[in-house]
């Protein structure tokens, strides 16, 4: 619950946000999730996304996980640029991200498990998610994270 006063509820209807940049980067930190055809997709700002043709993405990307798995990524550099130049807060921000995704995945969706992946090269930091399939499994191999020799890698499994 949130309570405020009258002078607060002027200001906060006053509120105009306008600057894209700002929402493109909020839209990150509290995403917006939602379900297509099974899918779970993260909203890209503007996402137009109506309709999947699933035949062609089996045909491109072998399974729905391998889909999921490259929508929703995305690399933090890309949105924050104060982490330009500074990697280890790259790599911070994406480890927090996941912890606020993985609350919201399991508000929005609580049937569902998931796996939220930070990957990390030493300069710049992705972190993507897909909805666990048991007939698909996870879209990295959780138990072979070490052959991963050029990354790092973690992956936060949400159930």
């Amino acid at each position: 619950m949130l309570k405020y006063n009258k002078n607060m509820m002027n200001c906060l209807n006053s509120i105009e946000i306008s600057h894209q940049d700002f929402l493109g980067k909020i839209i990150r930190i509290w995403p917006e999730f939602y379900e297509i055809k099974g899918f779970v997709l993260l909203k890209k700002h503007k996402d137009t996304v109506e309709e999947l043709d699933e035949d062609k993405i089996i045909s491109v990307y072998y399974d729905r996980t391998g889909f999921e798995a490259s929508y929703n990524e995305f690399r933090i550099e890309d949105y924050f640029d104060w982490c330009i130049g500074k990697p280890m807060e790259g790599l911070a921000l994406a480890v927090k991200l996941s912890e606020i995704w993985e609350c919201k995945l399991k508000r929005d969706f609580p049937n569902y498990k998931f796996h939220i992946i930070m990957g990390f090269d030493g300069n710049y930091t992705t972190i993507r998610f897909h909805k666990f399939r048991d007939e698909e499994g996870s879209w990295i191999a959780l138990d072979d994270l070490d052959d991963y020799k050029e990354k790092s890698i973690a992956v936060r499994i949400v159930e």
